[in-house]
C-alpha cells in the first residue's frame, strides 16, 4: 500500500498493483477494489461521499465509497500522483504534465487549468481569495480560484512538492533538496521569513510538518525541529 486515507470507519489505500482499496478500519477486511490503468501513488481523499484519487495512468478518478464504482474521472497528459483539494464546488489537483487543474466536483468538467514549468505534485489548497499551489519549477503560486489566472508567483530555493503549513494567512514552504524554509504573505506573495539549515542539518527530502508549535524537517541527514511562532 502507498498511502492511506480514512473516514473514521472506512480505510482508503492506493497501491502499486493499480487498485484503490476500501478496508474496514476495524478488521481490515476488504470492501471494494477499484481498478485504475496504472500504479497508484497518490493519497485517497474522502469527501461527501466520493473517494479523490489520481494514478501513474494520467487520471484523477471520482469513485463512490459505499459502492467502488466510478463517479467521473479526467485525463491529463501526465501522471497524477499528489493529492486532492476541494472548495465544495471544485476539485483541485496538479499533474506531471505540469499543469494545475480545477474540474467541477459534480461532472468532472474541467473548469480551468493553469500551465506551470514542470510537474505539480503539491496538492493545491484554498486560503481566503487565492489557491495556493507548488511547482516543479521552482515556484510558488497564487491562482485566481474563478480562472486559474495567476495573482502572484515567487521563486523559491527548489522544486516545490507538497502544500504549504498555513500558520493564518501565512504560507510556509520547504522545498525538495533545499536548505531554506520560506514564509510568503499568502496576499500579496511577499516574502516575510526564511530560514536557513546549516550543512550539518542536511536537504529536506520529504513535506515538512507543523506539531504544536515545531515545524518538523525531514533532511537527508535526519530530523529536524525548528520553533514556531
Amino acid at each position: 500500500m502507498n498511502s492511506l486515507s480514512n473516514n473514521g470507519t472506512v480505510i482508503y489505500a492506493s497501491s502499486e498493483d493499480a487498485k484503490v482499496y476500501a478496508l474496514k478500519s476495524g478488521d481490515g477486511t476488504k470492501i471494494w477494489a477499484f481498478q485504475t490503468g496504472g500504479p497508484v501513488h497518490g493519497q485517497p481523499a474522502f469527501m461527501e461521499g466520493r473517494v479523490y484519487v489520481g494514478s501513474d495512468d494520467n487520471s484523477l478518478y471520482a469513485i463512490d465509497a459505499t459502492s467502488g464504482s466510478q463517479v467521473w474521472k479526467v485525463v491529463t497528459k501526465g501522471k497524477v500522483t499528489g493529492q486532492t483539494s476541494s472548495d465544495g464546488k471544485h476539485i483541485y489537483f496538479g499533474s506531471a504534465d505540469g499543469f494545475v487543474y480545477a474540474v467541477h466536483i459534480t461532472n468532472g468538467g474541467v473548469a480551468w487549468k493553469l500551465r506551470t514549468g514542470a510537474t505539480v505534485e503539491a496538492a493545491p489548497i484554498k486560503v481566503k481569495e487565492h489557491i495556493l499551489v507548488g511547482s516543479y519549477d521552482d515556484f510558488f503560486y497564487a491562482l485566481n480560484p474563478q480562472n486559474g489566472n495567476i495573482v502572484w508567483k515567487q521563486r523559491v530555493s527548489n522544486r516545490v512538492g507538497s502544500r504549504p503549513i498555513m500558520e493564518n494567512e501565512n504560507a510556509l514552504v520547504g522545498p525538495l533538496r533545499s536548505r531554506k524554509l520560506s514564509v510568503f504573505d499568502s496576499n500579496q506573495g511577499l516574502l516575510l521569513n526564511e530560514t536557513t539549515l546549516s550543512d550539518d542539518m542536511g536537504e529536506i527530502v520529504s513535506a515538512p510538518f507543523q506539531i504544536g508549535k515545531q515545524i518538523i524537517v525531514s533532511t537527508d541527514l535526519g530530523l529536524v525541529a525548528l520553533k514556531g511562532k
